[in-house]
């Protein structure tokens, strides 16, 4: 059976410019698919558009000061299907967080600096559902819980993991 692995990016990602600061880093690589971008309840026409929904959602809450997203990062080990795999698990997600009510941009990468073979998606999430108001809990338990959904996909079995390091080697984890 293939690998698969949600990297939890472990930062505090709080503050008035988390969001900003993330999406520029995963919109501005120069490995990032633009064509491919998909999204849940996002209308992706630009980057301040993306970045004024999010802030919209988490405005009437007040959390400035808290951790304002959740970033994973989505792949396998390497395979002819890794691509596909990996997009499976990107809609998977997609999926999870609308039925939650989460807003969740994903963004698919090919290869990284250190690793130019290694296809991955980062996705980033809201920790606001606009629908309930309940926040995304950095915990053991949302982490099981997603890699419980996407291992309803009998081909991959995945498994999740925390990382301090947006710099980290992907295949090195798997």
């Amino acid at each position: 059976m293939k690998k698969g692995l949600i990297l939890v990016m472990n930062k505090r990602y709080d503050g008035n410019t988390a969001i900003e600061n993330v999406l520029n880093y995963v919109l501005s690589s120069p490995f990032a698919d633009y064509e491919n971008i998909m999204s849940a309840n996002l209308k992706i026409e630009n980057f301040d558009s993306i970045l004024r929904e999010f802030h919209e959602v988490q405005q009437p809450y007040n959390i400035e000061n808290h951790r304002r997203l959740m970033h994973f990062v989505i792949t396998t080990s390497a395979n002819k299907f890794m691509e596909q795999d990996t997009i499976n698990a990107a809609l998977m997600l997609l999926d999870y967080f609308d039925r939650l009510g989460h807003q969740v941009l994903a963004v698919p990468h090919f290869g990284s600096k250190s690793n130019v073979l290694n296809y991955h998606i980062h996705a980033i999430v809201n920790i606001k559902s606009f629908s309930s108001g309940k926040t995304l809990l950095d915990k053991y338990s949302t982490y099981n819980d997603i890699r419980d959904y996407l291992n309803q996909n009998p081909y991959v079995h995945w498994t999740w993991k925390y990382s301090n390091d947006q710099r980290v080697i992907l295949e090195e984890c798997l």
